[in-house]
């Protein structure tokens, strides 16, 4: 498996000077995802790690690139966030 990053939006206001969980939602949700997917992380290229919130998949995390339609856009990642969760590992240190 390659390695990926993956930076966590924090909790907070939306008059932060960091992109918080908050300002992901109000700016991403009906826009791109449509209100089917929540964005809580992100790479360091800007696309998304999103949590699936319809019915068809609830809770099912993809990756996300942002380049494309978001049908043809998502990776599944995991069944559920506790499974992506435990799936992390720290990176050697030779990458």
């Amino acid at each position: 498996r390659e390695p990926f990053d993956i930076s966590f939006f924090p909790f907070g206001n939306k008059n932060s000077e960091v992109w918080t969980f908050q300002m992901a939602f109000e700016n991403l949700n009906e826009e791109f995802f449509e209100g089917k997917y929540v964005s809580f992380g992100s790479d360091s290229e800007g696309w998304q790690y999103v949590l699936s919130v319809q019915e068809l998949d609830y809770g099912k995390v993809y990756f996300c690139r942002m380049d494309e339609e978001l049908e043809d856009a998502l990776t599944l990642l995991a069944s559920s966030f506790e499974e992506f969760i435990n799936g992390l590992q720290k990176p050697s240190k030779d990458v």
